[in-house]
């Protein structure tokens, strides 16, 4: 991916996907600025529990190493899985879950591709007896009877009742019902770069003040060319910023930046390069 795209990749923490996970589902949504809200993420490998609210973002983080895909491979393999698989399931997931204990939310929120896909057969919002109702229906029916009849994707069923399963028990752990919801991580990553950007055309207009400051004329800033552009980048890089720091540049940092930056390029100008 990293030669595909030119930019360097890495793996998210745990922590930062709930976190993303948390602002993707609650982007464009309105709701009280101090509402405590819990956002249930269930992934193929993993789940997310985050908790807070709009104004501060997700305060309270967990994860378990249990999604939809690792717990069909275990345990959820039948085509229609049967009783004793899911109480197998159940089970898997209670263990995972025994030593998370979140905080108070006034409202659910559930993404990701096995929430969606149990509208179907719950409706938008996921209750704890909408839920059971969903499991006995996983638990006893073909796939393709879940294709043609309840019009679920193809690509979900063979995954959804362990999404299902997890979802259930998430569910109960956080107490209030979980509306579906659209967005989810790559939503929340979307909204983050945007930040970023935003930040960077800030950041900019900050070291075009700078370049005046500098003595540099016209001629020369333009000289100057996508360097301002990399130097604002590198600025950030080496900060770390956070969301909530990115905007706080060190002007001081800056002003640095781009005197080593003018010295380097005057350098460049003399020896005719």
């Amino acid at each position: 991916i990293a030669a595909a795209c030119g930019a360097p990749v890495r793996v998210l923490s745990s922590d930062e996907e709930g976190q993303l996970g948390f602002q993707g589902a609650l982007n464009a949504l309105r709701v009280p600025p101090r509402e405590t809200l819990a956002v249930i993420d269930v992934g193929g490998g993993s789940a997310q529990i985050a908790i807070g609210t709009k104004r501060e973002g997700a305060t309270w983080v967990r994860s378990i190493d249990l999604g939809s895909m690792r717990l069909t491979s275990r345990l959820l393999q039948g085509d229609p899985p049967g009783a004793e698989a899911m109480d197998a399931a159940r089970r898997e997931v209670r263990v995972a879950l025994a030593d998370i204990n979140p905080p108070f939310a006034e409202e659910g929120l559930a993404v990701g591709g096995s929430a969606r896909a149990l509208r179907e057969l719950t409706g938008p919002t996921l209750t704890a007896e909408g839920l059971r109702r969903a499991e006995s229906i996983l638990t006893f029916t073909p796939h393709s009877e879940l294709i043609e009849v309840w019009n679920i994707e193809a690509d979900r069923v063979p995954t959804l009742a362990a999404g299902t399963v997890i979802l259930s028990a998430l569910q109960e752990l956080v107490g209030v019902p979980l509306r579906v919801r659209r967005g989810g991580l790559r939503d929340g990553a979307l909204a983050e770069l945007e930040h970023r950007i935003r930040a960077g055309f800030r950041g900019l207009r900050l070291i075009e003040f700078h370049l005046v400051r500098l003595g540099l004329d016209g001629e020369e800033r333009r000289a100057f060319g996508d360097l301002r552009a990399v130097l604002i980048v590198h600025a950030l890089q080496k900060a770390r910023y956070t969301r909530n720091q990115i905007g706080r540049v060190d002007r001081g940092d800056v002003a640095r930046q781009f005197q080593i930056g003018r010295d380097g390029l005057l350098e460049r100008q003399r020896h005719g390069h």
